[in-house]
């Protein structure tokens, strides 16, 4: 089952309003870890973010809530962000190629937590380096563990912007090169008790054509078999 941000469709039918090129700027789009099945589509304009919980925990965008006294009996408002995935960047872009830029934060609202991490499976019919699709990135690997920033790097992206963990790529391809597909899997995994597990897993990435590199939509979904093994095989090297 899978869930899928059309961008330029979904917010142009929706919020014709907000004049925001979804491609362009994409702050506040904040995925919900607990309530991804009933998850509404998100809203774009910064300045009127109203983000609510419901009774039964679905998590929606309300234009009239604006303080926890505006919501209805029975819901919490919880502003502009809430406990989740959030995507504050993804746009193409045209540095030494074509391809996208995305960055994106994982927050639990409540603690710093050191045992997020984020893992990312690449699939491509354009691998560099000698790597075979699908395969965790970075490829070659930087160190023995399967966790896209290693812990020497974790320090410079754990607690930043009102995040307990930052996620940043760039993905790159030769704009020459029509029909070259390039996909990013990334999941939030939580350590609870010496294991990680899923918390939530997105897809993304391009397609180049004529030159340019076309977004592909935003995907929430279920780790694939293959994400799935990467952390199954990892978990069983702890102690």
């Amino acid at each position: 089952m899978s869930t899928k941000l059309v961008l330029p469709i979904l917010l142009a039918l929706l919020f014709a309003s907000c004049e925001v090129d979804p491609y362009e700027e994409t702050s506040g789009k904040t995925l919900d870890v607990g309530s991804l099945s009933k998850m509404k589509a998100p809203h774009t304009c910064k300045d009127e973010e109203h983000w609510v919980e419901a009774e039964d925990g679905t998590i929606y965008w309300d234009e009239n809530a604006t303080s926890q006294g505006t919501t209805k009996p029975g819901e919490t408002y919880l502003g502009a962000t809430y406990n989740g995935l959030s995507i504050s960047k993804y746009k193409t872009h045209t540095v030494n190629g074509v391809g996208v830029e995305i960055k994106a934060g994982y927050s639990n609202r409540s603690k710093s937590d050191s045992e997020v991490r984020w893992i990312q499976t690449i699939r491509t019919n354009d691998p560099l380096g000698g790597a075979s699709s699908p395969y965790n990135d970075p490829q070659p690997a930087d160190d023995s563990k399967p966790f896209y920033w290693t812990d020497t790097e974790l320090p410079n992206y754990k607690n930043k912007e009102g995040q307990n963990l930052i996620f940043y790529d760039r993905p790159t391809r030769s704009g020459s090169q029509n029909g070259i597909k390039w996909e990013g899997e990334l999941s939030t995994v939580i350590n609870k008790g010496n294991e990680y597990k899923p918390a939530v897993t997105i897809r993304y990435g391009f397609e180049t054509k004529e030159g340019v590199a076309v977004p592909l939509p935003i995907e929430i979904n279920s780790p694939s078999s293959f994400q799935d093994k990467t952390i199954a095989a990892y978990n069983k090297t702890l102690p």
